[in-house]
């Protein structure tokens, strides 16, 4: 009877939902059984959310073997955002690159340009790092944040007058913007007299 309740919300609900509310109320041990004895064309939502699981227990190698698999039975941008994530923690920036770019590829968002951004930018790819934080200012001007990569950008370039007005940008949406604050007191503008 669990595993027909399994099988039903996930087919009813949306990946999303199903990834944040059902995976705490369901152990992996139950999710193994899913893969085990689910329908083939099921199983990869299984491994996904059996890695989303590990991940959260802080079991590292086992969410990126199940993501892995997943992707190999039917590539998410879920599952491939969630191993990118944990590459970029790990510092395997080129890795984590490569998954976000797969799931851009599948639909893009603001969020994974953000993290491939942070990728790039970890792995002093600035120009690229440059490319993903325009399009996400294109994408969302009116929001603050928006501007925080391209900010973080122009600091390790010492770019300091795109640096400069991009801050003034963000603090005139948001005045407690942390990024765009410490930026500006880091590079005060200098007056000649």
């Amino acid at each position: 009877m669990k595993l027909f309740i399994i099988i039903f919300l996930l087919i009813t609900l949306p990946v999303s939902l199903t990834l944040t509310t059902f995976s705490a109320a369901t152990s992996i041990s139950e999710y193994t059984k899913a893969i085990e004895d689910g329908p083939e064309d099921m199983k990869y939502k299984f491994y996904l959310l059996r890695g989303k699981a590990f991940k959260d227990s802080g079991n590292i190698n086992s969410a990126l073997k199940d993501f892995s698999t997943s992707i190999m039975l039917k590539p998410s941008i879920e599952a491939y955002q969630y191993r990118g994530e944990i590459y970029l923690e790990q510092g395997r920036n080129i890795s984590a690159i490569k998954d976000f770019t797969s799931a851009i590829e599948i639909r893009p968002s603001i969020y994974l340009y953000k993290l491939r951004g942070k990728a790039y930018l970890n792995s002093e790819n600035y120009v690229m790092a440059l490319s993903d934080a325009a399009l996400i200012i294109e994408s969302d001007p009116n929001v603050s944040e928006s501007y925080n990569l391209m900010i973080e950008v122009c600091d390790k370039l010492e770019d300091v007058e795109l640096g400069r007005e991009k801050a003034r940008e963000a603090l005139s949406i948001d005045k407690t913007n942390k990024i765009a604050n410490e930026f500006i007191s880091k590079y005060p503008l200098k007056i000649k007299l």
